[in-house]
């Protein structure tokens, strides 16, 4: 019986411990589907996708999602991976190998700067481990290709 009971109490409170998932809603109309997001603490957060149309979406909260700051770009193709180092460095990569860097924590859509990547392969995904080193990788169709920044 003490077994029982000792189990019981372990299953019940992992249930009341375990991750609830709460459903976060756009300020923003999106016609698109988001294609990554990312959080650098349990407050500042981005997304980014594509858009129905050319261009990409970018989202970013910084209460922990309950209020989003939504914007539509039309001067580059669909966003793939947003990766922030800090609260202030933050890179998007884009299909046709575009790069946008970010040094203020990307809520101003204006001061992200593009950023050579030496190809037009689709860039994928992206991870830096500080403000001057990281990675990204690509799809060129035939050859994966990995980048690093220095």
């Amino acid at each position: 019986m003490k077994k029982f009971t000792i189990l019981s109490a372990i299953l019940i409170m992992s249930n009341l411990l375990s991750a609830q998932w709460v459903q976060q809603n756009l300020n923003y109309p999106v016609e698109g589907a988001l294609t990554d997001i990312f959080f650098i603490n349990h407050n500042h957060g981005w997304a980014v996708g594509e858009s129905d149309e050319y261009g990409y979406q970018y989202h970013y909260t910084n209460d922990g999602g309950n209020e989003w700051h939504s914007f539509m770009v039309f001067s580059l193709p669909k966003a793939n991976s947003i990766f922030f180092s800090d609260e202030n460095n933050g890179w998007i990569v884009f299909d046709g190998g575009n790069i946008l860097h970010s040094t203020d924590g990307g809520g101003n859509l204006f001061s992200w700067e593009l950023q050579e990547s030496g190809t037009g392969y689709d860039l994928m995904d992206v991870f830096f481990i500080d403000s001057l080193n990281g990675w990204v990788a690509g799809d060129s169709s035939f050859y994966p290709q990995v980048g690093v920044s220095c």
